[in-house]
């Protein structure tokens, strides 16, 4: 039978030990997406104000997204490059470290060098993990929002043809009244 107690401590140390690393995760993203991530928050504003007032988004707005969306995604396209060059330095002095601890370590097997070489390396390690997960989510991120964009682009269509329809379907002398 489980030991409910070591069950209920090793839970409370993973998830401390997670928000050091979510902590790190949100700077690192942040780093490269805080365009993107203020831009997709406005956005979700205007589509709450419009559910408030039981109305559409203007034609102004979703235009504007549009121009604004591929832009930062541009940039934090660039963002998750550099992200995958930091992650694979993290790598490297994780490596680093651990092959520097391998070689004094005073342990008389393999497996004792390999055990106190991985515990003396586990700062690194996180730093490697926390740099992949970043990696991972900034990517995540940026395809949400070609997925907004997608749909932001496709609302404005309709709306473009549903115009176009009724322009047709009025007749000539009222479009020139319209347009003076």
């Amino acid at each position: 039978m489980p030991d409910v107690g070591k069950m209920r401590t090793i839970k409370m140390r993973v998830e401390e030990n997670s928000k050091q690393i979510d902590l790190l995760v949100d700077q690192l993203v942040a780093k490269y997406n805080k365009d993107l991530d203020e831009l997709i928050t406005e956005f979700k504003e205007l589509l709450n104000q419009a559910k408030e007032r039981e109305s559409e988004i203007g034609n102004i707005e979703l235009e504007n997204m549009t121009l604004q969306l591929p832009v930062s995604m541009y940039f934090s396209s660039g963002g998750l490059e550099s992200l995958g060059i930091e992650g694979d330095t993290s790598k490297s002095i994780k490596e680093e470290a651990f092959s520097r601890v391998y070689m004094v370590s005073s342990g008389s097997t393999v497996k004792d060098k390999e055990s106190e070489a991985i515990i003396s390396t586990l700062s690194e390690q996180m730093v490697e993990i926390a740099f992949s997960r970043a990696y991972k989510k900034l990517k995540l991120q940026i395809a949400q929002a070609e997925n907004i964009f997608s749909g932001v682009k496709k609302v404005l269509s309709k709306r473009m043809q549903e115009i176009d329809i009724n322009l047709r379907d009025t007749p000539i002398q009222q479009r020139r009244n319209y347009n003076e």
